[in-house]
């Protein structure tokens, strides 16, 4: 039985409306208050893909390092000195009134909790990248909230943001070792890069999250530089492997 509702209109007549009006009001307030779709769409770049779904936008490169179980891993620009707690490995270096520098990343998303403290106690997670006709430059890899994440160290920064915005491609080295073993994986991927200055220029815009650990690791990666582990996060599995040897 469908259910009615008396409404006292002007001049005292009554209206009568069926339930079925007021679904159709609800739905028009659900879509009123509704996120607009076209506010969090991803933009193309060139070989860039801008996401501004969450808190800090993200620049990722559109080809994906590894994309398997749900875990996966991407090259990204960060803004070196960016934040309040210093890049992985040393110093922010910022540019003056310029703002700070973009730096090219590896991200790994998906990693679970306890294969993540696994990972740091039992091995470790090398990157480097390198282009054309250039040195590999080292990537320091350390815990992140969202998995790992391996930045450059600050001396490699200036040189690294200035190669970057005029790169056409470059190749990326990721491999896994385990203690007192030879590298277990290695791979290279080399990937094309178009449009990179249009590219960071938006992001520049946006606001980039920074390259430095995030959320209760940045408190525990200062902790770890406030007692004399110079690199943060990134030498927690020696500080853990001297308390599992007590």
């Amino acid at each position: 039985m469908t259910q009615r509702l008396q409404i006292t209109a002007r001049r005292g007549r009554g209206v009568c409306a069926g339930g079925w009006k007021w679904l159709g009001v609800a739905g028009l307030l659900a879509c009123l208050t509704a996120p607009d779709p076209a506010a969090a769409a991803d933009e193309s770049i060139g070989s860039w893909i801008l996401s501004c779904r969450g808190q800090a936008c993200v620049l990722r490169h559109k080809d994906r390092l590894l994309d398997a179980a749900g875990i996966v891993a991407d090259l990204e620009a960060r803004a070196a000195g960016s934040a309040a707690d210093p890049p992985i490995g040393g110093k922010p270096v910022s540019t003056g009134a310029g703002g700070t520098q973009l730096v090219p990343v590896i991200v790994v998303r998906g990693v679970s909790d306890e294969l993540l403290l696994a990972a740091t106690a039992a091995g470790t997670l090398h990157a480097s990248l390198q282009f054309l006709r250039a040195a590999p430059v080292d990537l320091p890899c350390a815990l992140d909230a969202a998995g790992f994440l391996c930045a450059p160290r600050d001396e490699a920064v200036p040189a690294l943001a200035a190669a970057f915005i005029l790169a056409r491609s470059l190749t990326v080295r990721m491999s896994l070792s385990l203690a007192g073993s030879n590298p277990l994986t290695v791979k290279d991927r080399t990937l094309p890069l178009a449009r990179t200055p249009k590219a960071l220029a938006r992001l520049r815009a946006a606001g980039p999250p920074p390259a430095a650990p995030d959320g209760w690791l940045s408190l525990l990666d200062r902790g770890l530089k406030a007692i004399g582990y110079r690199n943060g996060m990134a030498d927690l599995r020696a500080l853990l492997l001297e308390y599992l040897r007590r």
